[in-house]
């Protein structure tokens, strides 16, 4: 039976395939930035690299949900598929599920590297390996498993295909157990989730506030990175929330309250809401993602739509603004097509090279020569921990007690 107008339907569909295509983007592109690396990724660049690609097979499915809805079956307006295609988005939502949980995978990652103080390198050996490996194995598993036993089949409540009936046809029979197989495929994970992003956020920035009185005061440079290491957490765990919010919420309804079908015009600002929001994590990923490298391009003064080009869509944005540099110091020879030409050129750039290198500010390319931190405008684009080695000053903390020693290493504190 139907309880919602063509028109509150094709509004959810159309706000869900807008999100899904502009998530697939967004996630598409931080895939594109890593893999660009060239092989030097980080964890935290791998860890976003497996949550894009799940991100991405999420938005396709959310771009596909509206038209592949069983056409004998469904009163959905732009239903046109059947049970094979119906099987294959329940295959696609299940593996969506692993985009959520490397978000937590995320959560655990600020708290080992800042909290924990474990080092890039030693994540890499002792985690990294079985987080990838765990979260493809058990997605893949479950989403086959569903296909298999043929448990796939329309939602009574929001648009799409997943668990409908373990065993199939358990409504008329009885002895169901779809909450329970519901729970392990995709409840856990998102619950666990759920819990452990702000239990890992409170341990983790608290210690952070706490670490920073000492150390803002003697070593500005170190403070400068883990606030930003701070600031990119937080953003991320908002950008979780944001997406996963409404969809929880969804979810607890039709588990606990038993809401179906018949509720859907009760709570439709709910379920077009989560329409907007549960398909676009990759594209507010893709902000978060990027941010770092915007305001580093903005402090070396390039225009706001040019920093978010380049932040968005260049994977070494240091080879990037000494690339930008050089083009603007070696101009083509179409407008200097005589050796006159070229050394009146040459004579203006070397009286005036503020006028050639206002990409970088002086300022700007000061602090990186002193500091020697990229970590401070780039989230973890190098080695962090070898980065700190290498600043101004050396410092030791000692959490147990928070004290700080400072110990200054610079030259003229050595004469």
């Amino acid at each position: 039976m139907k309880f919602l107008s063509d028109n509150q339907e094709i509004a959810m569909s159309i706000c869900m395939v807008i999100s899904g295509l502009l998530s697939m983007f967004g996630s598409t592109t931080i895939v594109y930035r890593v893999l660009r690396k060239d092989g030097n990724t980080k964890p935290f660049d791998r860890l976003m690299l497996g949550l894009s690609v799940f991100d991405v097979i999420a938005s396709f499915s959310f771009v596909l949900t509206p038209f592949v809805l069983p056409k004998e079956t469904s009163v959905r307006v732009w239903a046109f598929g059947n049970k094979v295609s119906c099987s294959v988005l329940g295959w696609l939502s299940q593996l969506s599920v692993g985009a959520a949980w490397y978000s937590c995978l995320l959560s655990f990652f600020f708290l080992a590297t800042l909290r924990l103080r474990i080092t890039n390198s030693d994540f890499e050996v002792r985690f990294e390996p079985y987080m990838h490996g765990l979260t493809v194995f058990y997605f893949l598993f479950s989403a086959t498993f569903g296909v298999v036993f043929d448990i796939y089949g329309e939602n009574d409540l929001q648009l799409g295909c997943w668990v409908k009936e373990v065993p199939k046809g358990c409504d008329e029979d009885g002895g169901c157990l779809t909450i329970t197989t519901s729970f392990f495929m995709g409840g856990l994970p998102l619950f666990f989730t759920l819990f452990a992003l702000p239990i890992n956020y409170i341990l983790t920035f608290s210690h952070v506030r706490k670490v920073l009185k000492f150390v803002a005061r003697h070593n500005p440079v170190q403070a400068a990175h883990i606030r930003r290491l701070a600031e990119q957490g937080t953003l991320y765990v908002l950008a979780y929330f944001t997406s996963y919010g409404p969809q929880l919420v969804i979810r607890m309804l039709a588990t606990f309250l038993d809401y179906g079908r018949e509720d859907e015009p009760a709570i439709y600002w709910l379920l077009v809401l989560n329409s907007i929001c549960y398909p676009l994590q990759g594209f507010l990923n893709m902000f978060v993602y990027s941010r770092p490298n915007f305001l580093r391009l903005r402090a070396a003064g390039m225009p706001f739509w040019d920093a978010v080009r380049a932040a968005c869509f260049e994977a070494d944005i240091s080879k990037y603004l000494d690339r930008r540099n050089n083009l603007l110091q070696i101009r083509s020879s179409v407008h200097y097509d005589s050796s006159e030409e070229m050394d009146k050129y040459h004579s203006r750039v070397e009286s005036k090279p503020a006028a050639v290198t206002h990409l970088l500010s002086q300022e700007f390319k000061a602090a990186l020569g002193k500091t020697r931190m990229p970590d401070m405008v780039q989230f973890l684009p190098s080695d962090d921990d070898e980065n700190i080695e290498n600043s101004e000053y050396e410092t030791k903390m000692v959490d147990s007690s928070y004290k700080t020693e400072v110990v200054d290493s610079s030259e003229e504190a050595r004469g």
